[in-house]
């Protein structure tokens, strides 16, 4: 666009509106200003303000509020019929952050859901054992076989990992009355209510398998040799507790698998810790 300034000398301005470039004779700053308020009433609204009305709309329509955090408490206490009890919600925390239901020490549940990034992974791919014990962008070490999703208000999930495939048959994760279901390479549908009345919640559940995880959690000592592929064996360091053989019980249901074993040890290590176990003991009156 040329501008011609007051004293009639032509000065060479370029503008373009939504990549559309424009020239007009226009004399004076007064007349700058009128043209670029004939061509913005033209153009319409800004791209940016027509986003953000679409995404309102869509976020309306789906029935988000931006008030989770007034609601969340309210959800869930209705869906468990209860208030949340205090100290245990303390005890959960504690655990979260523990690295004792790792057998190497050297991982706990926040070391890849990370609190500083919305309780998801810093990591492209996560990093679970032998890591460098630092959570966040700095975290090195070997990585797993996946990338760590939030667990913020998972307890209201009827589906849990990136696919799904985690879920309650029931439509909620507080109704155990179909099964949970765990699809291979975890499982298959698992804890019912009548064989494990104790499990209630779908994460009560899910948590039964990453501490049975090598790469997550148990480790790799003393697996060099034994059932696992050779490709593994440079993982086995010596560090932490021994990580279970496999059930060799052929009628076991367990048969062929270390996950029991696995739990088997993290329980004895949960018992015999000084930092937890008073704790349990307490909260649950044992």
């Amino acid at each position: 666009m040329k501008l011609g300034d007051v004293d009639g000398t032509w000065t060479s301005v370029a503008t373009s509106m939504r990549g559309v470039a424009v020239k007009l004779p226009v004399i004076g700053a007064l007349g700058l200003g009128l043209a670029l308020a004939a061509i913005g009433a033209l153009a319409g609204p800004p791209l940016k303000d027509d986003l953000d009305n679409q995404l309102k709309a869509a976020l309306l329509s789906a029935g988000f509020t931006g008030t989770i955090e007034n609601r969340f408490p309210v959800m869930l206490q209705g869906a468990l019929g209860r208030t949340v009890n205090p100290k245990l919600a303390e005890l959960g925390r504690n655990l979260f952050f523990d690295p004792v239901h790792s057998l190497g020490d050297d991982n706990s549940c926040a070391g890849c859901h990370a609190a500083n990034a919305a309780f998801g992974d810093t990591q492209s791919i996560a990093i679970g054992v032998q890591s460098n014990m630092v959570v966040g962008a700095h975290r090195t070490g070997p990585r797993n076989q996946r990338r760590t999703p939030t667990v913020v208000n998972v307890a209201l999930y009827p589906k849990l990992m990136w696919n799904g495939r985690f879920e309650a048959l029931s439509g909620s994760p507080f109704d155990n009355s179909r099964s949970f279901s765990f699809p291979p390479p975890e499982g298959i549908a698992r804890f019912n209510r009548a064989e494990h009345p104790e499990i209630k919640h779908l994460l009560i559940a899910h948590a039964h398998m990453p501490p049975t995880e090598l790469n997550e959690a148990a480790g790799f000592r003393g697996t060099a040799g034994t059932d696992l592929h050779p490709l593994f064996a440079p993982f086995d360091d010596g560090r932490g507790s021994l990580v279970p053989l496999p059930n060799p019980d052929p009628l076991s249901l367990f048969y062929n698998s270390r996950n029991e074993r696995i739990r088997d040890s993290f329980v004895s290590r949960l018992q015999s810790s000084p930092n937890t176990s008073v704790n349990i003991s307490t909260y649950f009156g044992l």
